[in-house]
């Protein structure tokens, strides 16, 4: 699947992704997977991984709010192996979560843990698609 990508003379394009409270994440590379959770209370999650110049994988995940005071958050991390990345879609996810002021339980039942499932499964999702790659990559490890 990503062999094209290691081919000489294969030219990526220059992309730029946001990242909160920092200057932005500018490298030549190309989107080999995305996905965007499922809405809850006006509140998901899109995540995107990148193949980039030099080996790397750039994976951008976005928090998105509807809700008036609740900011958006945009984070972007790059790994050395695709299966590093993937390691992490499996960790915690509250990191790509605001810090919410409610903490009464109806908020909590409501809101936090279906937005908290709904990431997870898109997780999940974007792993899976990811797989096939991540066999590949650590085949060529072993050989």
């Amino acid at each position: 699947m990503l062999g094209k990508y290691f081919m000489k003379g294969y030219s990526m394009q220059k992309i730029s992704l946001q990242r909160s409270g920092k200057d932005e994440y500018v490298f030549h590379g190309d989107k080999i997977a995305d996905i965007t959770s499922e809405v809850v209370n006006s509140r998901w999650h899109e995540m995107s991984v990148y193949i980039a110049s030099g080996n790397k994988y750039v994976l951008a995940i976005s928090y998105h709010s509807l809700v008036e005071y609740e900011e958006n958050f945009h984070s972007v991390e790059d790994f050395e192996k695709l299966f590093s990345l993937d390691a992490k879609l499996k960790t915690d996810a509250r990191e790509y979560f605001p810090v919410f002021t409610e903490k009464d339980e109806e908020f909590i039942r409501k809101t936090c843990i279906p937005l908290e499932a709904s990431f997870s499964a898109a997780c999940s999702k974007l792993s899976k698609n990811l797989s096939q790659s991540i066999k590949n990559e650590i085949n060529n490890e072993i050989r």
